[in-house]
């Protein structure tokens, strides 16, 4: 048992309907991005505003707050008591902070903007979005003066994502990671010949076999996991044995399809093995996003991009067009991993993917200090392109459009991806200690291996552990960027 103490058994027991109203917002959010008619969003948003008023309401419940203030005076609560009780009280202070009126607003505002966000990508229309992102960048600063006044508006919006971590922290990270990229000769790797499979077209039919054969394959679990198609793909986790993913199929490229079915399926490989006593308890489902994606970037670039996983799926990848019929593992290996400046985050290479975070990172930070405004921030986005990556967007689906998170005011989350591409470096050196794994070949027992060690490791605490304690705990050491600047070393260099 995890919980003992019968006052923390008593205030997660009255914690409980706070659970279900979060459920029940997933599931309407899950709903929106996938099966939703489009004018829907009006009834929508304010179905999920009252829903988000409610949970406030439950929190701040009188009753609830005396139980809360009685578990805060017991001295000899379980590691997971004492993890469950802080979570709760960081979430109860910010319920307290936030007027009932800013969550209304807010929550009709981010349920509208990502309908608009669909349709302005559709159109090529940043006017008809930018109204809408204005809006979200000025009350997110809003939050963060309603959070705490006294520090970075930054600081108080990324620790939504990262507990702890700071931007001082995080520019030491990307000036230390600038500095390894700055050194690599991308013209040198971009010029490598290789089979350029990415204007290629493919079967939607084999594709979509080949996902389901990938997801079978990595321990997908059909009566656990769900796979849908939305226009930006994503996961989302109900329960432990309820899990939301979903991928895109464009018309060509079809690593475009591929790679994020793999990376969603880390997502919600986490949250299935996360310990069931966790589920409905304030250490479900958030965790360190940089942890969680640590685990999504793992499975798509380090096994995905494998010559193991390509050799497994040869027959497959080769049926997906008659022009690959007589390309070999090396050439479907030599595409995928194929090192080059490009506009597309989700289509990046492992190494100038860290630039497109980078980019993403400057920019919302100099849009929430309000030293750029919504108006000008394509301009700045193509400037940065060009500074880092030489190359400029030649329209707004290719450029500030091509991610869904600013609309759903998730401004803070692109670092987590840098950070967790990262740390999936250092869990892959753990794992070959550990297990001594050969990608140049795998087939399922591997799989299987690979997986009991995450949730061993990982998987089953859920949100115990923050970046660094995970990294700590596990790896003995404290988190940096080094691993992968060795894995890159010997990959590429």
């Amino acid at each position: 048992m995890k919980f003992n103490n019968p006052t923390i058994k008593l205030l997660l027991d009255n914690y409980r309907p706070v659970w279900s109203l979060m459920y029940a917002n997933h599931l309407i959010n899950w709903d929106t991005e996938t099966y939703m008619p489009a004018k829907g969003v009006q009834s929508r948003s304010k179905v999920l505003a009252d829903l988000n008023l409610a949970i406030q309401r439950q929190l701040l419940d009188k009753e609830f707050l005396s139980i809360l203030k009685q578990a805060k005076e017991i001295k000899d609560l379980n590691i997971y008591e004492q993890k469950a009780l802080y979570y709760l009280n960081k979430s109860i202070d910010q319920y307290l902070k936030l007027p009932a009126q800013y969550i209304s607003e807010w929550s009709e505002l981010i349920a509208v903007t990502s309908v608009i966000w669909a349709e302005a990508r559709k159109k090529n229309d940043y006017q008809l979005f930018e109204p809408y992102l204005a809006k979200i960048f000025k009350m997110t600063r809003q939050r963060a003066q309603y959070l705490d006044p006294s520090k970075n508006e930054y600081d108080v919006i990324f620790d939504t994502y990262e507990d702890g971590m700071t931007t001082r922290e995080l520019d030491n990270y990307f000036s230390n990671l600038r500095n390894f990229l700055n050194k690599i000769p991308l013209d040198s790797l971009s010029h490598k010949k290789y089979q350029d499979l990415e204007k290629e077209g493919y079967s939607l039919v084999k594709m979509q076999q080949l996902n389901a054969k990938v997801l079978d394959f990595l321990g997908h679990d059909p009566e656990r996991f769900r796979l849908d198609v939305s226009t930006h793909p994503f996961s989302l986790f109900l329960s432990p044995h309820d899990l939301r993913i979903t991928t895109r199929y464009p018309k060509l490229g079809f690593n475009t399809s591929l790679m994020p079915t793999i990376h969603e399926f880390g997502h919600a490989l986490f949250a299935s093995n996360v310990d069931e006593e966790l589920e409905s308890t304030p250490l479900w489902p958030d965790t360190s996003y940089a942890l969680h994606e640590s685990q999504s970037r793992f499975w798509e670039n380090i096994l995905g991009r494998s010559r193991g996983f390509i050799k497994y799926f040869i027959k497959d990848l080769r049926s997906l067009n008659p022009k690959f019929k007589d390309l070999d593992v090396e050439d479907f290996y030599d595409f995928l991993n194929h090192v080059k400046p490009s506009l597309i985050r989700v289509e990046a290479d492992e190494i100038t993917y860290h630039y497109h975070i980078l980019i993403r990172y400057e920019i919302e930070r100099a849009l929430l200090a309000g030293e750029i405004d919504t108006k000008e921030a394509p301009q700045y986005w193509n400037k940065a392109y060009e500074k880092y990556l030489g190359i400029t967007p030649a329209n707004h689906i290719e450029g500030i459009l091509q991610d869904i998170h600013w609309s759903f005011g998730s401004i803070g989350y692109f670092p987590t991806y840098s950070l967790g591409s990262t740390l999936s470096a250092m869990w892959d050196h753990e794992l070959q200690k550990d297990l001594n794994l050969d990608y140049e070949q795998l087939n399922k027992k591997e799989i299987a291996l690979i997986n009991d060690w995450f949730k061993t490791n990982i998987h089953q605490y859920a949100g115990m552990y923050s970046l660094e304690e995970s990294s700590l705990r596990v790896c003995k050491e404290e988190f940096s960027s080094q691993k992968w600047q060795s894995y890159i070393n010997k990959k590429y260099l």
